[in-house]
Order: C-alpha cells, then structure tokens, then sequence
C-alpha cells in the first residue's frame, strides 16, 4: 500500500511541475507552450505533439507546426491559454515575445502558482487519506493486526510529509524564478 501511495503522490508531483512550467516568468521556455492543447484530426493534441518548438533566444519561442494547416488553430489555442499573449504568424512559423514581467503580473504569477501548490497538496492528503481508510478497513478485518495497521498508517504519514515538503520546495524555487529580474 506503501509503494502505491508513493506512485499516486508521485504522479501529484510530476502534475505540479508540469503546471508550475507553464508559468511564465519573463524568460522563453518551451515548457511554457508545449502542454497547450490544440484542435487537431478530430481531437485534442498537445503543442508538442503536432509542432516543433524553439527558443532562439531569452524573449523568443518558435513555432513551427509538421502540419501547415494547423497554424491557425494553433495560433488560436495559445491566444485562448493562461499565457496571456497573442503569436506573431510570419507565413507558417509562429513566434511569442514573452514581455518583461511587471511587479503587479509577478504577484500575481507567485499567487498562481501558490493555488496550484495547494492543489496539489489536497490531492496528497486525499491519497493519504485513502491510504489509510484501506488500512483500517484491512484491520477491521483481521487482515493485519493493530501493530501493523499503526505502522502502516505512521508510514504513509511519513511518506505524506516527504511529498508535502517536495511541493513546497518546488513551490519556492517557482516563486524564487517568478521574482528574480
């Protein structure tokens, strides 16, 4: 049950950091568009899934879709996402000049990202919760004894502070980026 609660929380953090790279912070990264999801051949596709993307320099990301006739819904797809910012089409490349960031939009980013870090750690301690309904349902049952079912629940509480702290050290590495000039 151990390794399974790890598996979930671990899944919780690989989500998180996929949001948290999202954000933009003043500096290009393809990590910022990739996850975008566009209209594609009667589905829903992810930027990276039908584009290649580049980072000329610190401001500029590249676009260029494998498929030409998706350019406008790309262009639509990244004007409609949290970016905040419309694409520059120059035939079928796209290009995003990411802005220097204000004092008021780095608040406002931090706040963000501060939302999604709790999230995140509600969907923690529902796991940690689970967990331990399992665990109590097993020695209800004489599946385990009293001991076992105290060591088990001590654990996953171990585990769940572990994956509590790695939220918030991915939290404040996020909010130290957002803030830095």
């Amino acid at each position: 049950m151990i390794k399974d609660a790890s598996k979930r929380m671990e899944n919780v953090i690989g989500w998180l950091n996929v949001q948290l790279g999202g954000l933009r912070t003043g500096r290009a990264s393809s990590s910022m568009v990739e996850n975008i999801k566009v209209p594609a051949y009667g589905g829903k596709m992810t930027l990276k899934s039908v584009a290649s993307i580049s980072i000329p320099d610190t401001s500029t990301i590249v676009i260029e879709p494998w498929d030409h006739s998706l350019t406008k819904e790309i262009e639509k797809a990244i004007g409609n996402s949290t970016l905040g910012i419309m694409p520059a089409v120059d035939g079928n490349i796209l290009k995003i000049r990411i802005p220097k960031l204000t004092g008021e939009r780095r608040d406002e980013l931090v706040k963000l990202a501060k939302e999604m870090a709790e999230k995140a750690k509600i969907r923690i301690r529902q796991v940690r919760r689970e967990i331990n309904t399992e665990i109590k349902k097993d020695q209800d049952a004489g599946k385990i004894t009293e001991d076992e079912a105290s060591k088990s629940l001590a654990n996953i509480q171990k585990t769940t502070d572990r994956y509590i702290k790695k939220i918030n050290d991915l939290l404040d590495a996020k909010e130290k980026e957002i803030r830095t000039i």
